[in-house]
C-alpha cells in the first residue's frame, strides 16, 4: 500500500496526541451480549427500564401492614391491639381487599402491602396473641411505593457507561437480559530490540527483561480491551515489517521501542520509508518520542522503549483515546490539586510528568517527588501513586499548588 507523503506533525501536546489517535482508531462495532458477558464493556446506547421497580407497593421490613395513624400512641405498657387478618410473603399474591381500621396484615420484606396501608409495625416491636397482634411502638412509614426505584420507559444507564457490578445489577433489575455494548478494542503488542529477553531466560550482559509487554497486557485487560501479543522481533527491518503486518485485523498495533532518532530505531524508519507518519514526538517528559502512523493497513502507535515512558504514555494517550473513541463517560484517569511537599523542577519546553507520592495532610493533598526520575527506574511507578504535572517552562516550589494525576 502506498501512502501520500505529507508534512509530518511533531512535538504535539498531550491533548493533540490523544485527538490524533482518536481520529486514527476505527469506529467501534456494536455487539449484543448476555449480562454476564458484558462486564467491563461500554454501553453503546442509552438503556431504559422495561419494568417498574418495585412493581407494586411493598414492605421494606418484616412486620405488619397497618394504618399508621392508629399506632401513634403505642407503648410497651400501653400497646395498640389490632386484629390479624392475613399474611403476604415476597412474591405471593396480594391481600384480597382494602385494609380496614383495627386490622393488620403480616408482611415480609418485599411483600405487597394491602390497599390502604400507610405504615409497617416492625416485627421485633410486636407480640402476637392468637388472632391479635400487639404493637409496643408506633409503626413507621417503611412502604416502598410502586416505581420508587425504576419507572417503565425511563432511562437509567446512559450510552458510554462502563459496566461494573452495580450497573450490571441495575440493568438486570430493569429487565435487560441482553445489552448493546461496544466490541472490545483488539490491540496488538510488538516488542522490538536485540536486547530484549523474556523473563525466566538467562540474562546476557547488557540485555533487559521484557517488562513492557506484560505491563501493557495487564493495563489493556483492566480497561476491557483484547490484547494480542506478537512474537518479539530483533532490530532488523525485514523481521519488523513481517511482524507488524501480522497485526492486520487489530484496531491498533502498539510497538515498543525503535521510535527515537538513532540509526537502529527501525519502527520510525519503516513508517517513514514504507508507510505513513501522522505525528512524531509529544512535548512531555518522560515519554517524548511516541509515533503514530500506518503500515500496510495497520494502524501503529509506537511507544518508547524505556518502561516508565512506555507505561505513562499508554495511560495518558492510548487509554484516554480508547475511552474517548467509545464515548466512555468514565474519565481515563483522575486529576486533583495538591500542594508541593518537595520542589518540582521545570522540564523546559516539555510538560513534566514527575512520579510522586500523594498524601492527605488533614486539610488538603500534598505531593512529594520520587527521588529518582530516570525513565528506566520502573520501580518508581510502583513506589509512587501519582504523576505531578508541571507545565512547560515552569517549576513548582514547596507550598505551590499543582495538578496531580492519580496512578495505579
Amino acid at each position: 500500500m502506498q501512502y501520500p507523503k505529507h508534512p509530518m506533525k511533531t512535538n504535539l501536546t498531550l491533548p493533540e496526541a490523544v485527538a490524533a489517535l482518536v481520529s486514527a482508531l476505527p469506529e467501534p462495532k456494536v455487539v449484543h451480549l448476555p449480562l454476564l458477558e458484558a462486564q467491563g464493556r461500554v454501553l453503546a446506547t442509552d438503556l431504559s427500564s422495561l419494568v417498574n421497580h418495585p412493581n407494586t407497593d411493598d414492605s421494606a421490613l418484616d412486620g405488619f401492614a397497618v394504618l399508621l395513624e392508629e399506632t401513634q400512641g403505642a407503648t410497651p405498657t400501653n400497646p395498640v391491639r389490632l386484629r390479624l387478618v392475613g399474611q403476604v410473603a415476597a412474591g405471593a399474591t396480594a391481600f384480597s381487599r382494602r385494609l380496614n381500621q383495627g386490622e393488620a396484615v403480616q408482611v415480609f420484606t418485599g411483600g405487597t402491602v394491602p390497599q390502604g396501608a400507610t405504615g409497617i409495625a416492625m416485627v421485633e416491636q410486636t407480640t402476637q396473641d392468637g388472632e391479635w397482634v400487639l404493637l409496643h411502638q408506633p409503626a413507621v412509614p417503611e412502604i416502598r411505593r410502586l416505581g420508587q426505584d425504576l419507572e417503565t420507559g425511563k432511562m437509567y444507564l446512559p450510552k458510554g457507561t462502563r459496566l461494573s457490578g452495580s450497573s450490571l445489577a441495575l440493568a438486570a433489575a430493569m429487565g435487560r437480559a441482553i445489552l448493546p455494548v461496544f466490541e472490545r478494542p483488539k490491540i496488538a503488542i510488538l516488542s522490538t530490540g536485540d536486547e530484549i529477553v523474556e523473563p525466566g531466560q538467562p540474562l546476557p550482559e547488557g540485555a533487559v527483561y521484557n517488562a513492557n509487554t506484560y505491563g501493557l497486557v495487564a493495563k489493556l485487560l483492566a480497561i476491557g480491551a483484547e490484547p494480542m501479543v506478537l512474537p518479539k522481533v530483533p532490530d532488523d527491518l525485514d523481521s519488523l515489517r513481517t511482524a507488524m503486518l501480522l497485526a492486520r485485523g487489530a484496531d491498533l498495533l502498539l510497538t515498543i521501542g525503535g521510535v527515537s532518532m538513532g540509526e537502529r530505531d527501525f519502527v520510525r524508519k519503516l513508517l517513514e520509508t514504507e508507510g505513513r507518519i501522522d505525528f512524531w514526538r509529544i512535548r512531555v517528559k518522560p515519554g517524548g518520542p511516541p509515533i503514530l502512523g500506518e503500515l500496510g493497513g495497520v494502524r501503529v502507535f509506537g511507544l518508547p522503549g524505556n518502561p516508565v515512558s512506555s507505561l505513562v504514555i499508554f495511560d495518558l494517550v492510548v487509554r484516554t483515546a480508547l475511552f474517548a473513541k467509545m464515548g466512555c463517560l468514565e474519565p481515563a484517569y483522575e486529576t486533583l490539586q495538591a500542594k508541593a511537599l518537595t520542589p518540582f523542577k521545570s522540564a523546559g519546553a516539555k510538560q513534566g510528568l514527575w512520579r510522586a507520592t500523594l498524601t492527605w495532610t488533614g486539610q488538603h493533598y500534598g505531593v512529594a517527588a520520587f527521588s529518582n526520575q530516570s525513565s528506566q527506574v520502573l520501580r518508581s511507578l510502583v513506589q509512587s501513586n501519582a504523576l505531578a504535572v508541571v507545565p512547560e517552562h515552569e517549576s513548582r516550589a514547596i507550598g505551590d499548588w499543582l495538578e496531580v494525576i492519580r496512578t495505579t
